[in-house]
């Protein structure tokens, strides 16, 4: 298994004849050499934990520097992890699809409250439900994935109709509906809703709404493999727990597995720009009081307000917090 993770702080200034989104000047410079140490621990140990072989991690901090590395293997034994690398951005990509939602809206073709049984009729289980309620993963149905999750395994290069997968999810038992629960499904169905409302391909709404205004050149939303950085799955054993030296292969796994939900490939350059750009609110469509309603992650979350200043955890929290939660030995 690869791990990706990357920071929220990258900055750049856009040239004239390349992106729309202008982004604060980025100090050219390196962290400290004892920064670096501690940002190469807290990698190592998370990667570790997780049962991954390896990652590629930014961090940007405009104002004092910037640190890019790869950390481990791209496979047990195999070579080790290049920082330029791509891989698949995973759930990033549903907030892209959001982008895409809001770029619409501010240019007049749908509204967030529009029901999407009015671009996928003929389905009585999406009655009811809004744009909005998917892209805030409101809408209460189940995810797909644990239907699926088998064949994928079996067949990691198949290439899956985003229709069939959002079947699977609508057939499952959901939620009720206003409150959040994490769901694939609704994100697929968003991005088939979204290509119905525009009669464009959600890759050049991608285009259009997200990659060009932030000058993201190496991201894209592939139909099968692309990314140069491999995932492992880690299965458990006849106890239960994760067979950490052993993961299985998925090289081959296509994107099309989690279509809008998860399928774009990227790298670090261009997901720290993005990130950043996302953070700030800084496209046109990230007006209007798109972040004002926060929702907790979870149903049992208490919600609370971070401190003026600071961070409200440190580097010792958050390494403890991996080591309790780590499925595989921490060296």
């Amino acid at each position: 298994m690869t791990a990706a993770a990357l920071a929220l702080s990258l900055a750049a200034c856009a040239p004239e004849s390349g992106p729309t989104v202008d982004l604060p000047a980025q100090v050219d410079a390196a962290f400290a050499d004892d920064t670096q140490a501690q940002l190469q621990a807290a990698v190592d140990r998370a990667v570790a934990a997780s049962g991954a072989s390896g990652a590629v991690v930014g961090v940007w901090a405009p104002w004092a520097g910037t640190w890019l590395a790869g950390a481990g293997t791209v496979a047990p034994g195999a070579a080790g992890v290049d920082d330029g690398a791509s891989f698949t951005a995973g759930s990033i990509t549903r907030a892209m699809t959001c982008d895409v939602l809001y770029g619409m809206v501010a240019d007049g073709v749908v509204k967030l409250e529009d029901s999407v049984a009015t671009y996928v009729p003929g389905v009585p289980a999406l009655e009811g439900i809004t744009l909005a309620q998917l892209c805030n993963s409101t809408s209460g149905l189940a995810p797909y994935l644990p239907a699926v999750f088998g064949r994928i395994i079996a067949t990691p290069d198949r290439v899956w109709n985003e229709r069939e997968l959002v079947g699977y999810g609508i057939t499952r038992a959901g939620t009720a509906p206003g409150s959040f629960a994490d769901s694939d499904t609704g994100y697929v169905l968003l991005g088939i809703a979204l290509e119905r409302a525009s009669r464009v391909s959600i890759e050049a709404l991608y285009e259009k709404y997200v990659f060009d205004p932030i000058g993201m050149p190496d991201t894209s939303l592939p139909a099968s493999a692309a990314a140069s950085m491999h995932g492992l799955w880690s299965p458990n054993n006849a106890e239960g727990a994760v067979e950490c030296a052993a993961p299985i292969d998925l090289s081959d796994l296509s994107p099309t597995v989690e279509h809008t939900a998860g399928g774009v490939v990227s790298d670090l350059e261009d997901l720290g720009r993005y990130t950043q750009a996302l953070a700030l609110g800084v496209r046109s469509y990230d007006k209007g009081g798109r972040f004002d309603a926060p929702l907790p992650a979870a149903g049992d979350a208490a919600g609370q307000t971070a401190p003026d200043a600071g961070l409200p955890w440190t580097a010792d929290d958050m390494a403890a917090q991996v080591t309790a939660a780590a499925v595989c030995p921490i060296p």
